[in-house]
């Protein structure tokens, strides 16, 4: 597969993007946006905001790989949310405690999440990701084949 093929068949693709995975990656990158707001107009008294950092960087990778339909991340943000969930459980306070004394944008992060993964595993969401694998692979084994002709 030349590149001009391989360009045409990625932007076509790119251009069959379900609306709703286009909307789960703008929330997501949303979320990295909320971290920051949150961080600039209301600090907290932590003095390394590492974590804070590490999830503004995680929630625009993931954002950017959903858009380009690296389903697997799909997967990632169900095990982030199951660990959250057991990190809640696992805490010396009822469930419900915990989750009130989070900070805002920590809450609006987390739900924001859920409802991105439910807009992902759609059933529209589920075959366009699937088709973007296939093509994937299609085009990687254009690729080996390619390379082990010449």
């Amino acid at each position: 597969m030349d590149s001009d093929s391989f360009e045409e068949t990625m932007k076509n693709l790119m251009k069959s993007r379900p609306r709703l995975v286009s909307i789960a990656s703008s929330i997501l990158a949303a979320n990295a946006l909320i971290l920051l707001i949150w961080w600039v107009f209301s600090p907290s008294g932590i003095q390394s905001n590492g974590a804070q950092m590490f999830f503004m960087v995680v929630w625009l990778a993931v954002s950017y790989a959903i858009y380009y339909g690296q389903g697997w991340v799909r997967y990632a943000l169900i095990f982030m949310t199951v660990v959250f969930v057991g990190e809640m459980f696992n805490a010396r306070e009822p469930f419900f405690e915990f989750f009130a004394a989070m900070s805002l944008d920590e809450k609006l992060t987390k739900i924001l999440c859920v409802g991105c993964i439910v807009l992902l595993f759609t059933r529209e969401s589920n075959q366009w990701f699937k088709s973007t694998r296939a093509t994937r692979k299609s085009i990687e084994n254009a690729h080996k084949s390619q390379s082990s002709t010449t």
